[in-house]
């Protein structure tokens, strides 16, 4: 991806430092497949750094593979929209997730906690854009604000609540990333992320 010009997406990251480096890293080498020859160039390569010095933040990273954790993502975001109680700010490039997931948002909107919504207005692949529209009805008069980012395609799968959780990582909210693909996220409880 390029950082400028018409090919650049929008996109986010976070600089992870502390004992939970070495963690996702041995998380990473044990479960993703076909990782033996990286595990081995890896350490043959690379010495561990030294820090496990312990931050203020507390950082979890939550998985989904096709075995153990399934909806482990989504059962996140869920647990989140139900104990919101202010605000709700999704960014998310590829958004068509399942019932459960509207019906929350929804009901986390009835609730008073304003929700918004923020997703491709330009995807690079039309379909995005049809899949995610035929759910702007039902989002808006169930109280959702939807907004279409259009400077750049939007990449970011990122999500902020009342000023104490937020979530960054590759998961977007449709079947393939929440069904299907092995992906990952990190949640931060507190508000200095």
């Amino acid at each position: 991806m390029s950082s400028y010009g018409p090919e650049a997406k929008q996109d986010y990251a976070v600089r992870l430092e502390g004992p939970i480096v070495e963690d996702i890293l041995q998380f990473e080498l044990e479960n993703l497949p076909g990782q033996s020859a990286a595990r081995r160039w890896w350490r043959r390569h690379h010495k561990a750094e030294e820090n496990r010095q312990p931050g203020e933040a507390q950082v979890l990273l939550v998985w989904r593979d096709n075995e153990e954790h399934r909806d482990d993502i989504e059962r996140h975001y869920l647990k989140m929209l139900t104990q919101a109680r202010r605000e709700v700010i999704i960014a998310n490039a590829y958004f068509f997730p399942g019932y459960r997931f509207l019906h929350a948002l929804r009901k986390a909107a009835r609730r008073g906690v304003r929700i918004k919504l923020i997703i491709q207005g330009e995807p690079d692949m039309p379909i995005v854009r049809v899949g995610a529209r035929l759910l702007y009805n039902y989002l808006v008069k169930g109280g959702v604000q939807v907004f279409e980012y259009r400077r750049r395609p939007l990449h970011g799968k990122v999500a902020l609540m009342d000023d104490h959780w937020a979530t960054v990582g590759s998961s977007n909210l449709d079947p393939l990333s929440l069904v299907t693909e092995s992906r990952s996220k990190c949640h931060h409880p507190r508000s200095s992320f």
